[in-house]
Order: structure tokens, then sequence, then C-alpha cells
């Protein structure tokens, strides 16, 4: 087995409630929509490695993806949360060193 290296990069998002609850009903049902379609495009794709989000409600979510900063700055881009300013994204470069096969373990 030929091990692989690449630059991991993830991505938190701070979610605004409050600014989210202003739309209409109707808006956010669609931009939820949107937005699951979004991450869930980029997960099947194989660029999303893992999502979650925090149990304390805060709005702010992980996703560990692949790929450059750039690569990540252009997917930001389509996220119906971002456009409407409802989500802001930090996007950081590691490189992965170590992989323990128990985060398995943290998987619902």
């Amino acid at each position: 087995m030929v091990k692989q290296e690449y630059i991991g990069a993830y991505y938190v998002y701070d979610f605004y409630q409050a600014r989210y609850e202003s739309h209409p009903a109707g808006s956010i049902r669609g931009m939820r929509e949107k937005h699951h379609i979004w991450y869930k495009t980029y997960f099947d794709a194989g660029k999303f490695l893992m999502f979650g989000t925090r149990p304390d409600n805060s709005g702010e979510s992980l996703i560990i993806a692949q790929g450059t900063a750039e690569d990540l700055e252009e997917a930001v881009q389509f996220d119906a949360y971002y456009a409407e300013q409802l989500a802001t994204y930090e996007i950081r470069e590691y490189k992965v060193t170590l992989f323990n096969e128990a985060i398995k373990n943290y998987i619902d």
C-alpha cells in the first residue's frame, strides 16, 4: 500500500441565528434546502470528509475537507448561507501526519 500525502484543509463556519430569523419563513426553507444540497454535493464528491455541529447549538460547525485553500474559498461562494451573509467561513490548511482508526467511534 502506497501512502498518499495531501494537504487537509478545514473550515469552521459561524451561523448567524438573528439574521436567519429576520428572513421570511419561505425563503428560509429554500435557503436551508440549498445549503444542505451544497454540502451534500461536496461530501458526495469526496471534497468534504467530515461534517459536524457543536452540541451547544452555538451555530458553529466544523467541516473537514480536502483540497487547497483556494478550492475551499471557491466552494464557499456556492453556499446559500454565505451568499445571504448568514454564515462566515474561516479556512485553515493542515498537513495530516497521523490518523487513528478510532475516530470511527465518534461518528453517529
